[in-house]
């Protein structure tokens, strides 16, 4: 998507900091809290984009998307109820 997995998530992490400036103040958060929730996604990313690619390409794009978008949207089903 962004070339490598790299250069993705300096991207991604970029965007979430700049986005989230006055995020922090808004829900109680200190600085901190943010930077571990950044990181935390950070190593998340890294360690399961590589295997994610791998079934995506073993599966094909069609599927595999299929299958993440109705699991995420069970998880958050699940979580709200």
């Amino acid at each position: 998507m962004f070339g490598s997995t790299g250069g993705g998530l300096l991207i991604i992490t970029s965007i979430v900091t700049k986005l989230c400036t006055g995020f922090t103040t808004d829900i109680g958060a200190t600085p901190d809290d943010l930077n571990a929730a950044v990181s935390l996604f950070s190593i998340t990313f890294v360690l399961l984009q590589p295997p994610s690619a791998a079934i995506g390409r073993w599966l094909g794009a069609k599927y595999w998307i299929t299958i993440i978008m109705a699991s995420s949207t069970r998880i958050q089903v699940d979580y709200t109820v």
